[in-house]
């Protein structure tokens, strides 16, 4: 199990649209770094997140997140159309339960 990696799947993300610190690449990373050492208690949860996560990033690799960049009416309308598809609290009671997991167990 690698830990450290389950517990920071959420400030990897934050930071990942925060136009200075991450990439939706890096999240890509660490959630294939981490796939095959998914314990089963928590595999259902971070199944939502995998999926959720590849919906995010087709909907937002061509948005420009840089810092201080001002959105164009066309991303705009990508985050919106994303923010209506995805089911937020089902994404974020995943997020909770493996870090959750994670931070009792390792």
């Amino acid at each position: 199990v690698r830990c450290v990696e389950l517990a920071t799947i959420s400030a990897t993300f934050s930071q990942s649209l925060d136009g200075k610190t991450g990439s939706l690449d890096d999240v890509r990373y660490l959630l294939d770094s981490i796939a095959d050492t998914v314990p089963a208690e928590i595999e259902d949860d971070y199944e939502v997140l995998v999926a959720s996560f590849g919906k995010i990033a087709e909907a937002l690799q061509d948005v420009d997140f840089g810092y201080g960049t001002t959105q164009n009416p066309e991303d705009l309308q990508k985050i919106q159309k994303l923010a209506a598809t995805l089911d937020v609290g089902k994404v974020r009671g995943a997020a909770t339960s493996v870090e959750a997991w994670a931070k009792a167990n390792c």
